[in-house]
């Protein structure tokens, strides 16, 4: 049975079996809002649209998983099929524009066939290569074969009736059942703008290596300084960061905002290490769709037993009092933070009836997850790190208002 191919498999598994075509959503490489299939008039299918359950993490991702009329006979190949009837579709002008518009924003229709991903084949006859991009374009725009087409004026018409078809060809693979997701894999992502990647990484770049010359330097600069003590009874006075270089241990001005963060960092760094190490033993796989956004949700709220406990320690350490208002501050400052600003985006994004927004059960869920498993795991964590012994520390207990600090490295 390993050796068969995709098409003597569905030979043995069943004869004629139909296979349900579903739409996900559109994509624009121009426009970040995705939005439903049929919020664009397609053919419908005949009676109600089956809307089909979906994950956590396929929701925030704007999948909305719906029937399409597309039925497709396991080794049955169709020339020509007409829809008929109901599924006939009448274009009105407003209709006919949003066409128009989708189109100029080079959106991008997803389907799934057998749980899997419909893709487009293009061939580049330039490199004799062959490459496959997710889904297809929803229309092409031939404005090089037009010279005038800036000038002329769109012909709208009042209506304009369309009759649906497709076209359904089986070809032998030799692909194994077990390697059919490796041309998925291998797909190179159209929308990633490199040269504004490129740009801002060299713009990151060249900061930081001025910034670590004029660093290297001042620091060479107090070297040498240091070198003239022995030459001269003048008492060298600090300056610069040699103000500050004590300072690393004692307690910053605001501790709590402080341990909060720490704890929020070290949150997210398990969360990321531990998605990391299941990508690497195949544990997330790519036909479950929306595993990894919610593996990585419940991977965060686990993961505030470990952000409770660093952020008491460090807490303690600061000798900080009022630990149970700071452990609740360490457990919603970050998600707090994200759920309003997502709440407030939120709006704009359903405005424009876009997918992307989440509905209301939504909230519900993310915010159940956050007070039901973050909070609490974050008091226990906190609770048992702040009854822990201080971090050891190299510097003196000196109060803050003790010790002049500069105002700026230079």
């Amino acid at each position: 049975m390993k050796n068969l191919t995709n098409l003597e498999r569905m030979r043995l598994n069943s004869k004629l079996k139909v296979t349900t075509v579903l739409a996900v959503k559109l994509t624009s490489t121009k426009n970040i809002l995705p939005y439903e299939y049929y919020s664009l008039p397609f053919c419908k299918p005949k009676g109600k649209i089956l809307y089909k359950p979906e994950n956590l993490g396929e929701i925030i991702r704007g999948d909305r998983i719906v029937s399409t009329p597309y039925k497709v006979k396991q080794l049955a190949s169709v020339l020509l099929f007409l829809l008929f009837g109901e599924n006939t579709i009448v274009l009105f002008r407003n209709q006919s524009q949003l066409l128009i518009d989708r189109i100029r924003e080079d959106y991008r229709v997803h389907l799934l066939a057998d749980s899997l991903p419909c893709a487009t084949r293009v061939e580049n006859a330039d490199a004799n290569a062959l490459r496959y991009s997710f889904g297809y374009k929803l229309g092409f725009i031939e404005d090089d074969k037009v010279s005038t087409v800036a000038s002329c004026i769109p012909l709208f018409l009042d209506s304009n009736k369309i009759i649906w078809s497709y076209s359904v060809e089986w070809k032998l693979s030799d692909v194994q059942w077990s390697n059919r997701w490796d041309h998925y894999l291998k797909m190179t992502n159209s929308g990633i703008h490199w040269f504004n990647i490129i740009n801002s990484f060299g713009l990151v770049l060249f900061f930081l290596c001025f910034i670590g010359l004029v660093i290297i330097r001042i620091v060479r600069r107090d070297i040498a300084n240091y070198n003239k003590l022995d030459e001269s009874d003048e008492v060298l006075e600090e300056t610069g960061w040699k103000l500050i270089h004590g300072d690393v241990f004692r307690p910053p001005y605001w501790p709590k905002l402080f341990v909060s963060m720490v704890g929020t960092g070290i949150q997210i760094f398990g969360m990321s290490l531990i998605i990391i190490v299941f990508a690497m033993f195949g544990m997330l796989s790519p036909s479950s769709r929306g595993l990894m956004m919610t593996t990585s949700l419940f991977l965060y709220c686990f993961m505030g037993l470990f952000s409770g406990y660093f952020s008491g320690r460090l807490f303690k350490t600061f000798r900080g009092v009022h630990w149970k208002k700071t452990a609740f501050q360490t457990a919603l400052l970050f998600p707090g933070f994200l759920f309003t600003v997502g709440l407030f985006l939120n709006g704009f994004v359903w405005h424009e009836s876009s997918s992307g927004a989440l509905p209301f059960t939504t909230f519900v869920a993310l915010l159940s997850m956050l007070l039901g498993i973050d909070v609490p795991l974050v008091f226990i964590g906190f609770r048992f790190g702040y009854r822990k012994q201080m971090f050891p520390r190299q510097s003196c207990n000196l109060f803050y208002f003790r010790r002049l600090r500069p105002l700026s490295l230079f």
